[in-house]
């Protein structure tokens, strides 16, 4: 079984700088006055987005795992082959010689139904793969024939994640 993380399109993001410089700026009367983790929760939440997406996942044989509070971050787990499916790509072993035997899957690129597209902002442990000094990744050989050599540039490197330069492909 696989975990992925699904980060929801949040509604009214527009609209933080504009509440950000409001309660930051001493001329205005909502100076000082910041919002809890529950008003920016209940301001961002896209209640509707995070039904439609839940549904679309239970509806796909995904297990909903963890979510946090207001549904920014949904966690699900499936199977490699469900992921497969829903994802419309192919997923790989790929090991680093400092996991000692540890193997991660993860895709090179993946596809979205048009169903929750406009629902979700990112997703997370498909394409992308955690840093290493040496980006040395190189695909498990139980996964493909014969060994290759991946990297990636430090462009793509955000320090948590390294993107092995999948794309997200919107299907019709």
């Amino acid at each position: 079984r696989h975990a992925v993380i699904f980060a929801s399109k949040l509604k009214n993001v527009d609209r933080l700088e504009q509440i950000l410089d409001d309660v930051s700026d001493p001329e205005s009367p909502n100076y000082g006055k910041h919002w809890t983790r529950a008003q920016l929760g209940s301001f961002l939440q896209n209640e509707e987005g995070s039904r439609r997406l839940r549904e679309y996942l239970v509806g796909e044989g995904v297990t909903i795992i963890s979510a946090t509070p207001y549904d920014e971050l949904i966690t699900a787990e499936a199977s490699i082959g469900t992921w497969e499916r829903v994802f419309g790509t192919e997923f790989h072993e790929f090991v680093h010689e400092d996991w000692k035997g540890s193997v991660m899957n993860r895709a090179l690129e993946y596809s979205l139904s048009e169903e929750i597209n406009e629902y979700v902002e990112s997703v997370f442990e498909v394409v992308d793969m955690l840093p290493t000094p040496e980006r040395n990744w190189k695909l498990s050989t139980a996964s493909l024939t014969g060994g290759c050599l991946l990297y990636t540039s430090d462009a793509a490197d955000d320090s948590l994640r390294v993107d092995l330069g999948g794309r997200r492909i919107i299907k019709k």
